[in-house]
């Protein structure tokens, strides 16, 4: 279903199935947030852990018509990370499953298809707008670029420092900056990052 609808982007999280707290039925994504939300408060309001393998406030999972379903670690791990559908497991106690969004398998790249790589980056980059906004429309001298690279690089390190993110770094290149594009007042600044992947399998040998 998921294959033959394209479902199949970053930013699109699939949830299966629905789920039930005292025989009230919910969507599982509403309990996804609100494990989200948990997770990340327990992360100083950083978004960079993943919502797997955290409680989820449920005692069932349901279909649409009612019926209970119970899933083996083999048939939640076929749903994710496997076919990039978020579910819940019944292991130790209820809890989401899944680090990887609908554009997985098809999107190889961690960085596009886990799920707190995808909400890091996005939280990251409206973070740089927020705190530099008020450098748009600065005077263009060689020390407010330097001073700006420098700043931005000190707010990354302490991201790294404080285990948001694996590392980062933002430059001015030449090649990213016309001459043509400098005297129109247009500017840009290449970003580099690496977020922090959950530990998605433990194989003890």
């Amino acid at each position: 279903w998921k294959t033959d609808k394209g479902l199949n982007n970053p930013n699109l999280i699939l949830c299966w199935p629905a789920c039930a707290l005292d025989n009230v039925f919910y969507n599982l994504s509403c309990h996804l947030i609100g494990t989200m939300i948990s997770v990340d408060a327990e992360q100083g309001g950083y978004p960079n852990a993943s919502p797997s393998n955290h409680e989820a406030k449920i005692n069932s999972l349901r279909c649409i018509d009612g019926d209970s379903v119970w899933l083996t670690v083999k048939q939640a791990n076929d749903l994710n990370p496997a076919a990039g559908i978020v579910t819940c497991l019944n292991f130790l106690n209820w809890a989401i499953w899944g680090n990887r969004n609908s554009a997985y398998p098809e999107e190889t790249d961690p960085s596009k298809n886990m799920i707190p790589n995808v909400r890091t980056i996005r939280w990251l980059l409206n973070s740089l707008v927020l705190n530099y906004w008020s450098k748009v429309d600065m005077p263009v001298k060689r020390v407010n670029i330097e001073a700006l690279i420098n700043s931005i690089n000190s707010y990354l390190n302490r991201l790294q420092n404080d285990g948001v993110i694996l590392g980062a770094k933002v430059t001015f290149n030449s090649a990213d900056n016309p001459t043509e594009d400098m005297v129109n007042g247009k500017f840009r600044i290449r970003l580099k990052w690496c977020g922090t992947p959950p530990m998605e399998t433990l194989e003890i040998l």
